[in-house]
């Protein structure tokens, strides 16, 4: 046996609550949440209606057609987020919209010009 004095107990988990604990999500942005992913699947969906990535080519007016889709969706999204950023001051909405949109509008503009150049 030792004379040592022993250490006091590490707090438990109920007794330590985090720090930020993430409750249920607000209604408001659940709604921003599904608009945002709206306008994404419209970026990403209503293009291949209209041009088939498949094609080899395609006239210019449909590639604009499909590319101003894309916009639209973007823009959709883009504008979700900006909102839910402004109600709630949370820069995730900010990053999880940007960095989708840049994507998709980048890969339209490659697409585009592929079908458009060939």
């Amino acid at each position: 046996m030792s004379t040592e004095p022993t250490s006091p107990p590490l707090p438990l988990r109920r007794r330590n609550p985090p720090i930020n604990p993430s409750g249920k999500p607000s209604r408001a942005n659940v709604v921003s949440l599904v608009v945002v992913a709206l306008g994404f699947v419209i970026a990403l969906g209503a293009p291949s209606l209209v041009v088939s990535p498949g094609q080899p080519s395609a006239s210019l007016g449909d590639v604009l057609l499909a590319f101003g889709l894309t916009a639209v969706g973007v823009a959709i999204s883009l504008v979700a987020g900006g909102l839910a950023y402004w109600r709630t001051r949370d820069y995730g909405w900010l990053i999880a919209t940007w960095m989708p949109a840049i994507a998709f509008v980048a890969g339209g503009a490659i697409l585009a010009a592929t079908k458009v150049i060939t």
